[in-house]
């Protein structure tokens, strides 16, 4: 058994080189002391290791926040560019819509001064119109009046005829009524 715990000690102190650690055996008074070293080591790995994990929260915070910027500066960029587009469409809406007024206001134009001279077309054809059918009355009067007025001579005429055959009349009675009937006015014949 002595050999036992021999080998058991010599195993257990070639293990304790291995972890850089103290042999340390048991009941020994520095207790405290062997604690606190395994604690300071400990605790300085752990600040290192607390050190390290803050430097890398710090960094990937730095990134996060870079990454939160580039993504406001690109939604801010797409916002400004869809923002220019409706400017842009607005602005070629405006531009189609008087170009589209400019063409109507033409075309109400030339309607316009086409339907005036069609207006004085139009006025000039009825005038003539007019002036053409009074002048074709007044020709229809006239003709009317000369036919009427070869009508009451071809009466008096007869009549004169008549009243020359019967024989009733004296002579100068006769002249007189010839004389009417060859177209002399009465009163030159008196003079």
């Amino acid at each position: 058994m002595r050999y036992i715990l021999l080998i058991f000690l010599t195993i257990f102190l070639a293990g304790c080189n291995q972890s850089k650690e103290k042999p340390r055996v048991l009941n020994q008074t520095n207790k405290k002391n062997y604690a606190n070293e395994i604690l300071s080591t400990y605790s300085k790995s752990t600040q290192k290791d607390a050190k390290i994990q803050k430097e890398i929260a710090l960094i990937n915070m730095k990134k996060d926040i870079e990454k939160e910027k580039i993504k406001a500066q690109k939604e801010m960029n797409i916002a400004k560019i869809q923002k220019e587009k409706e400017i842009e469409k607005s602005r070629l809406q405006l531009e189609a819509k008087k170009e589209e007024n400019s063409i109507t206001k033409l075309s109400i134009a030339i309607f316009s001064i086409l339907g005036f001279v069609f207006l004085i077309f139009l006025y000039f054809l009825v005038k003539k119109h007019n002036e053409t059918k009074i002048a074709i009355e007044k020709e229809k009067l006239k003709t009317q009046k000369e036919i009427k007025e070869k009508e009451i001579k071809a009466q008096m005429a007869s009549k004169i005829v008549e009243a020359i055959a019967s024989g009733k009349l004296t002579k100068e009675q006769e002249e007189k009524l010839l004389t009417l009937a060859n177209g002399k006015n009465i009163l030159e014949y008196k003079r």
